[in-house]
C-alpha cells in the first residue's frame, strides 16, 4: 500500500487534535492512529459527525443531485432572470425549448386522443406525466418556469445599481489584504471552487483550502482548480464543526451557503472560531431588495431561495467576536457582508 506523508497540513484530527498525518490508498491515519475514511479520494471529517437534519437533506436531496451534478448550468439557469442576456443565452435556450417540449406533448397528447389513436396519446400522456414528476419533485424549476419572463423584464425596465458594484468590493478588499499579508485562506461550503476561483482571491499567493458536504461538488472544484492551474486542499466536512484549529485562517469566505444552514448562529460561530484575531470574513446569499414586486418576491423565495431557512442576512445570529464592518446589498436579490474578527 502507497504512503504519503504530509507535514504542513492545516487540518487537526477531530478524535486528538493531531496535525500529522498519514496519507493511505482509502483513509487518513493521524500520528495517533485514528482513522479519518476518505470519499472519492477526499478526506471525510463530516463520517463521524452528526448532521443537522436540514444541511443532510441539502447534500443528499440538492447538491449530491440534479443541482450538484450539473451546478455549473444549474446555478446560472436559476439565477438567468437576474443575470445578463448574454451570460446566460444557453440558459435561455434550454428554457423556451422546455416549453415548446411541453406545449407540443400537451398539443399532440389532445390531437391523438381527439383522432382516436389511443396508443400514441397514451404515450404521450406517460411523457408528459414524467414531465410533471420532475417539475414537482424540483418545484424550483416549475416556479421559473412561470416567472422567469415577467420577473427578467421587470429588472430590464427597472435596472438597480448598488451604491458600490461587487467587483468593486472585492477588488478593494484583495488589495487591503494583500497590503495586509493574508497567508491562509478558508472557503466554506465550497462547492465547485467558483467563487474562490474568480474573484481574485486567488492573486493573494496564499494556502487555499475548501471544505464542503458533497462529494459531488467537491470532485467539480477540483477539475476546476487543476484547469486553472491553482493548487486549492479540500476536504469533506461540516461547515458547522470544521477540521481546523482555532485562529489558524486569515481569510474565511462563505458564498451561497450561509441561509440554508439549519443553525446559521453555529456556523457563524465556527467561522469566527478558525479566524485569526483581525482576520476578514466575507458572505454572500440572498436577500430581496427592498423594491421588489410581487413577482419578484415569488421569484425569490420559489426559486433562488427556495432551498434556505432563512431568506435575509441573519444579523441576529452574529457572534459578538465579528464585528460587521461593511453590509451590501449588492444585487436586487443578494447581500454581501464582511466582518473582521475583533
Amino acid at each position: 500500500m502507497t504512503e504519503h506523508h504530509f507535514s504542513t497540513e492545516q487540518v487537526i484530527c477531530p478524535q486528538c487534535g493531531s496535525q500529522r498525518w498519514r496519507k493511505l490508498t482509502s483513509q487518513w491515519l493521524c500520528k495517533n492512529g485514528h482513522v479519518i475514511p476518505t470519499s472519492a479520494g477526499l478526506p471525510d471529517f463530516s463520517a463521524g459527525g452528526t448532521l443537522a437534519a436540514q444541511d443532510r437533506k441539502l447534500r443528499d436531496r440538492l447538491y449530491n443531485g440534479l443541482l450538484g451534478r450539473y451546478y455549473g448550468f444549474m446555478m446560472p439557469l436559476l439565477s438567468m432572470p437576474a443575470r445578463p442576456i448574454l451570460q446566460s443565452l444557453s440558459q435561455w435556450a434550454v428554457f423556451f425549448i422546455t416549453w415548446i417540449v411541453l406545449f407540443d406533448l400537451l398539443w399532440g397528447m389532445t390531437v391523438a386522443f381527439s383522432g382516436g389513436h389511443t396508443v400514441i396519446g397514451c404515450l404521450l400522456l406517460a411523457l408528459l406525466l414524467a414531465s410533471g414528476a420532475v417539475l414537482y419533485r424540483h418545484s424550483y424549476l416549475f416556479w421559473l418556469l412561470l416567472v422567469a419572463i415577467p420577473v427578467k423584464l421587470i429588472l430590464l425596465l427597472r435596472p438597480y445599481k448598488p451604491a458600490e458594484t461587487f467587483p468593486d468590493v472585492h477588488r478593494r478588499w484583495v488589495n487591503a489584504l494583500k497590503d495586509a499579508g493574508c497567508e491562509q485562506v478558508l472557503d466554506v461550503s465550497t462547492g465547485t471552487c467558483n467563487s474562490l476561483l474568480r474573484h481574485g482571491w486567488t492573486s493573494l499567493g496564499a494556502q487555499l483550502h475548501g471544505v464542503d458536504l458533497s462529494t459531488t461538488m467537491l470532485l467539480q472544484g477540483a477539475d476546476n482548480a487543476a484547469a486553472a492551474g491553482v493548487p486549492i486542499q479540500l476536504y469533506v466536512a461540516d461547515a458547522q464543526a470544521m477540521p481546523f484549529p482555532d485562529a489558524c485562517m486569515d481569510l474565511v469566505l462563505n458564498y451561497g451557503a450561509l441561509n440554508g444552514y439549519q443553525d446559521q448562529a453555529r456556523a457563524l460561530a465556527e467561522m469566527a472560531r478558525v479566524l485569526k484575531p483581525g482576520g476578514v470574513l466575507v458572505c454572500l446569499d440572498e436577500q430581496l431588495y427592498d423594491r421588489a414586486g410581487k413577482l419578484e418576491k415569488l421569484y425569490f423565495e420559489k426559486v433562488l431561495a427556495s432551498h434556505d431557512t432563512i431568506m435575509r442576512f441573519p444579523r441576529e445570529a452574529v457572534p459578538v467576536v465579528l464585528d460587521l464592518v461593511e453590509l451590501h446589498q449588492i444585487y436586487q436579490f443578494y447581500y454581501l457582508a464582511i466582518f473582521r474578527k475583533a
